[in-house]
């Protein structure tokens, strides 16, 4: 039997935009915040714009806002989270 390991288009397009994501809001906020915020202000803001993006948490069901992804796809996103600045 053969393994399909083509990634499901719509996996692709959130892959995509969360790297995006982090690369234009956590990273600078990481830096910003010298990896440390102090306030939660910072986290609220992420989580806003993660929201406004429609990246969050996308292994939560729909019914809590976020997109039910399988555990790969999951998996997938959350080694998105490792990427370096360009």
């Amino acid at each position: 039997m053969a393994v399909g390991l083509t990634q499901d288009p719509v996996a692709a397009d959130l892959a995509r935009r969360t790297a995006d994501f982090v690369r234009n809001m956590v990273i600078p906020a990481e830096e910003q915040h010298r990896g440390v915020a102090r306030t939660e202000n910072v986290r609220i803001g992420l989580q806003r714009a993660a929201k406004d993006a429609g990246v969050f948490a996308p292994h939560v069901g729909t019914e809590f806002g976020g997109h039910a992804v399988a555990p790969l796809t999951a998996a997938g996103l959350r080694a998105l989270t490792h990427l370096e600045p360009r």
